[in-house]
This record gives C-alpha cells, sequence and structure tokens, in this order.
C-alpha cells in the first residue's frame, strides 16, 4: 500500500471518528433534554453525590449509543476501533 493510500485512509478514518464523536454527543445532550439520563445531584449537605434513579437503564442507554458508533467505525474502517481510538472518541 503506498503512502498516499495510507494517509487517504487515515483521514477517512479520522474524519469517521469525529463523525461518530458529534453524532454520540448529540444523543447524549438529548438524553440529557429528554429525561432519559440524568447527572448525578448533590445531597443536602454538599458533599456527596445522590444515587442516580435507574442507573442500570441509564447504563444500558450509554452503552448502546457507544455500541452504534462502534459498529459504524467498524462498517467504515474495515475493523473493530482499538482501545486508543475508542478513548479518544468517548474519553
Amino acid at each position: 500500500m503506498s503512502e498516499q493510500v495510507k494517509q487517504e485512509k487515515k483521514l477517512t478514518i479520522q474524519e469517521t471518528m469525529r463523525q461518530i464523536e458529534l453524532e454520540t454527543e448529540a444523543k447524549v445532550i438529548d438524553g440529557y433534554k429528554t429525561g432519559k439520563i440524568h447527572l448525578p445531584t448533590l445531597s443536602a449537605d454538599g458533599k456527596t453525590l445522590e444515587p442516580i434513579k435507574n442507573a442500570e437503564h441509564q447504563i444500558y442507554i450509554l452503552k448502546n449509543i457507544m455500541a452504534e458508533g462502534a459498529k459504524k467505525f467498524e462498517a467504515t474502517a474495515g475493523r473493530p476501533m482499538t482501545y486508543s481510538e475508542m478513548r479518544s472518541m468517548y474519553g
């Protein structure tokens, strides 16, 4: 594979990662707006976080969002994303 082809493939993968990242961000924001995903709240003393209600369901939603991105990445790149790529997109 020539160096130019490698560079073009790298750019395509980076563009795909950015697109997936933006789509994922939009889905998470929508989840907050619609009430499907909740942020933890501070307790009355302001020192601890209150447990999130339906935490398992929220984890399920977030995992599905990430799994959709992984499938899209694999379809574009022709391989599963690396740990580094996953961390780059999802933190």
